[in-house]
């Protein structure tokens, strides 16, 4: 995902845009359009494989916001966004589920 960024024309610098914060426990990460930053929760985001599963999740509403000038208050984008986002970003439910990020994303 972060290969396909910068060629789409929005550059990605890692220690800018991907941060490890402590969130509500019910969530696992985040996109912040406004600061142009992933969010992965570091004390509810357990596994390599989760953490895997929810960086992939956020860098797919990254892109989009960056592409297709995505607006999160609009109910159609973000249903857009968040079924782009668990078609690319997981094979299947199971799979979601088996790693442990099938809920929890904002």
């Amino acid at each position: 995902m972060m290969g396909a960024l910068k060629p789409s024309g929005c550059g990605i610098d890692i220690r800018r845009h991907i941060a490890c914060e402590e969130c509500a426990s019910n969530v696992s990460g985040g996109y912040d359009p406004i600061m142009n930053q992933v969010i992965v929760c570091h004390n509810t985001v357990k596994s390599e494989g989760m953490f895997q599963g929810v960086l992939t999740h956020e860098l797919i509403h990254m892109f989009d916001y960056c592409q297709n000038d995505l607006d999160f208050k609009n109910l159609e984008h973000l249903a857009c966004t968040e079924i782009r986002a668990a078609n690319l970003g997981h094979c299947s439910f199971m799979s979601a589920w088996i790693n442990g990020d099938a809920f929890g994303f904002v």
